[in-house]
């Protein structure tokens, strides 16, 4: 799941799937739900899980309402479920659904996690990843905590592969520049 290449991961995800023996089906769904809402200790895992079930097309739409609602965990650990699930979706919905996480969730860990998804953990395709650059940059130049804005400048970099330091106007003005490329 850390290979560069998405399909490497796509092929990682189909292992995972084979090797806790995950039919593909709506039961499967609706399994890995209820017991994720009866036990929180397996929440994350099967947050995960369910966002592999949802990249491979089964009931991503119901996948994604369900990650929703364990947003607002009281520990980190659902709430990093979440992101780990919505990131294996790789839709643009769940991209936009981890931009607000970044935006609004109280815990820096969880933020560092959505940031992180979207530069490189994530089913997301390189196109989706640089439509988020301005996003991305605007957040950095807002008022943040201190490890928010080292994980964006880092996403920042993952995803152009440029060099620039932790300077948000440095990289406003070089995206200004090679929007058009990107």
């Amino acid at each position: 799941m850390a290979s560069n290449d998405v399909r490497l991961r796509a092929a990682a995800i189909e292992t995972r799937l084979a090797v806790e023996n995950l039919s593909k089906t709506s039961d499967t769904v609706t399994r890995l739900i209820h017991e994720a809402e009866s036990d929180h200790a397996i929440r994350r895992r099967n947050a995960f899980l369910l966002g592999c079930l949802a990249n491979r097309d089964v009931q991503a739409d119901r996948i994604r309402e369900w990650l929703l609602t364990w947003r607002y965990e009281a520990d980190d650990a659902g709430c990093l479920g979440t992101v780990e699930g919505l990131a294996l979706v790789g839709s643009d919905e769940t991209l936009d659904d981890l931009k607000q996480i970044i935006q609004q969730d109280l815990s820096s860990d969880v933020r560092s996690a959505a940031i992180h998804a979207i530069a490189r953990t994530g089913m997301f395709t390189e196109q989706q990843r640089r439509r988020t650059l301005p996003s991305l940059i605007e957040l950095a130049e807002a008022a943040i905590d201190e490890n928010t804005r080292k994980a964006l400048f880092e996403a920042l970099r993952e995803i152009t592969a440029q060099s620039i330091g932790d300077d948000a106007a440095a990289w406003r003005e070089w995206y200004t520049a090679h929007a058009g490329s990107s």
